[in-house]
């Protein structure tokens, strides 16, 4: 089993064949964590007819810095008849945490289903577990994996200053980070580009844009509108589209023709992350409030009439350039973007 990248973390994921959608689940975390970095031990990427189940699980657990239990029902019922490869890898992992109890730095334990006395074997229960039963706390839970993995806590004891200056601290200065304002912009179909975008570049420098806020008024039965986030000498086409393969997020509202609902789309690195995912929300010639915040743990809040309607967790490099964009996919459109409004913070 050959290590990716030495700089790279390498995480082994322990769980359960509890049914497909399990599987699923655990095959597209496993995913996830590679694409963000982090080399991961997976039966399925590895386990072939042939292969040597207990050898596996030993180097696995030997090569690993970090180990990931994903606890349901099913995995503590065999856990605790040590059946199976669940029962080989926790006689393992649990001799190992026994002579190291009071400084468990591998293992990080997910509660997935069930509670704890259901899911999780009586030893492992002092150990705080990382809740991700909700499927819409997903985003919050897997950031706090991620930063656990990375050693990157979203808390840390700030560094010791020195004794103020008591009169200083009377003046009542606060520093005041006013936004930066947009004048109003109309956006039709421009046929030279791909997918026949327009697109105006956020105007930003030394600093991180943290919110941008306007109201959209369309003015045709299809389009998209959105936002496009990348680093400096990023592109802003791909080949023949908006979607190009460096680093880079689009996030975008759209509308069809033979539709009045509005969707969410999100491109990663011009990979679609999954299907048009619906709001509830119409959207026939009316305005639509949308929000663009970005928070100081990268996290994109994406808002529609002011309620979120999603949230992804985004690398820091591609806040260097944000361009908003329309498009319409070869057809014609007319839409206009009132009140702009743009916060942002010094680097």
């Amino acid at each position: 089993m050959k290590q990716e990248s030495q700089n790279n973390p390498r995480v082994f994921i322990s769980y359960s064949w509890d049914n497909e959608v399990h599987k699923k689940w655990v095959l597209n975390l496993a995913n996830r964590l590679s694409a963000d970095g982090i080399d991961v031990i997976l039966d399925r990427y590895y386990l072939n007819p042939g292969k040597s189940l207990p050898h596996f699980v030993e180097s696995s657990i030997d090569l690993a810095n970090r180990i990931i239990i994903i606890f349901t029902p099913n995995y503590k019922l065999k856990a605790d008849k040590r059946a199976g490869g669940v029962g080989y890898e926790y006689s393992i992992m649990n001799a190992e945490l026994y002579e190291n109890q009071t400084a468990n730095e591998k293992v990080i334990p997910i509660l997935r289903a069930g509670n704890v006395n259901e899911s999780v074997p009586t030893f492992m229960q002092q150990f705080i577990l990382i809740d991700i039963r909700e499927d819409n706390n997903f985003e919050s839970s897997y950031l706090e994996l991620i930063r656990e993995i990375y050693n990157e806590p979203a808390i840390t004891k700030p560094k010791l200053g020195v004794k103020p200056i008591f009169e200083e601290l009377n003046s009542g200065k606060v520093e005041k980070k006013e936004p930066i304002n947009l004048s109003n912009w109309k956006s039709t179909t421009n046929y030279s580009t791909p997918q026949w975008t327009d697109y105006v570049k956020i105007p930003f420098t030394n600093s991180y844009i943290k919110r941008i806020r306007c109201n959209v008024i369309p003015n045709s039965d299809y389009y998209r509108f959105g936002f496009k986030l990348f680093r400096n000498g990023g592109k802003i086409f791909g080949d023949g589209s908006i979607q190009s393969l460096d680093n880079n997020l689009v996030i975008h509202v759209g509308k069809n023709i033979a539709e009045d609902e509005l969707f969410i789309t999100t491109y990663r690195n011009g990979i679609r992350q999954r299907p048009n995912k619906y709001t509830g929300e119409k959207a026939i010639n009316k305005k639509i409030s949308i929000e663009l915040l970005l928070d100081e743990e990268n996290v994109l809040h994406f808002f529609l009439n002011d309620k979120v309607v999603h949230k992804v967790i985004i690398n820091k490099e591609i806040r260097e350039q944000i361009y908003m964009m329309v498009w319409g996919d070869e057809n014609e459109y007319e839409l206009s973007v009132e009140n702009i409004e743009i916060e942002s913070v010094n680097v």
